[in-house]
């Protein structure tokens, strides 16, 4: 994975007949200290244009496709947004974001993906691209799923980062700014649908989760979230606690942290395998 960087490195891909909103996209990211990449224009004269947009696609941070009916059937578009679907699945992270810049319908592996409205909302594109990169960078980790779709309904409301670092995941989560440490919890294992259990083998082995918010390294304690410190753009962790149950009862429980002996009795594998299938739902 690419460092991440204060000024994040974006490759931009396109038809050639979109170089006019490629090259608007490019002026307005920098607005938001984000660096763009678009292939002929980015190449040094008699430079190799194969080499340096490979080059470009690896030392970028982010991929963004604009799609619309000029992209369709155009071998070098294909092969860019191909490539960088490859990388979002390799790496386990939001790559790969697309802007839609007409009604055009988007390929079947792309269909079922989140998009921006650069068709009638422009200006909310490089808005919540940046917003989404700033809160990958203030995370310390890949943030998914873009802020933009999980926007809450209420305006005042403020968007938390919640994170766990032994599943390599971290989501934004909107929240009342009036809420209380004891409403946290509650909100969050809603909106990010939590599992309560995972099994397998007919129920034969089963992991019971459990959760708890901790803020600055140390639990949130139930006053108003607000007089803690707790405001917009602020990042929680939240520790997953397993307990892990056989044939024969239970075997323990502990703080997940993905690797180790996680609980005596239960093969570590078996343990990261329940673990991966009850949070698949919040990984890329």
């Amino acid at each position: 994975m690419p460092s991440r960087m204060s000024r994040p490195k974006v490759f931009l891909s396109f038809a050639g007949n979109d170089r006019p909103m490629a090259e608007r996209l490019a002026a307005d990211l920098w607005q938001y200290r984000v660096e763009t990449f678009i292939d002929a224009r980015d190449v040094a004269p008699g430079g190799d244009l194969v080499l340096s947009i490979n080059r470009a696609m690896t030392e970028s941070d982010h991929y963004v496709l604009l799609w619309s009916r000029n992209c369709v059937d155009r071998p070098w578009v294909e092969a860019e947004w191909a490539a960088a679907y490859a990388r979002q699945l390799n790496e386990r992270r939001s790559f790969l974001f697309i802007v839609r810049l007409d009604e055009t319908r988007l390929p079947l592996l792309l269909s079922v993906r989140r998009y921006l409205d650069g068709l009638h909302d422009w200006p909310a594109v490089a808005r919540d691209l940046a917003t989404y990169w700033r809160c990958d960078l203030a995370a310390g980790m890949p943030v998914f799923p873009p802020p933009w779709s999980t926007r809450p309904a209420e305006p005042s409301a403020i968007a938390v980062l919640v994170r766990n670092r032994a599943l390599g995941m971290t989501h934004v989560v909107g929240v009342a700014p009036e809420s209380t440490g004891d409403d946290l919890l509650p909100t969050i294992r809603t909106t990010l649908a939590l599992p309560e259990s995972q099994s397998q083998l007919a129920g034969a082995l089963e992991v019971r989760f459990g959760y708890r918010l901790m803020y600055n390294g140390d639990p949130i304690p139930d006053k108003p979230i607000a007089v803690q410190g707790i405001v917009d753009g602020v990042v929680l962790d939240l520790e997953v606690h397993v307990q892990a149950n056989g044939p024969d009862g239970p075997f323990g429980e502990k703080v997940y942290r993905g690797t180790g002996d996680v609980l005596p009795g239960m093969p570590e594998k078996s343990v990261h395998a329940l673990v991966d299938a009850a949070f698949a739902h919040l990984l890329p």
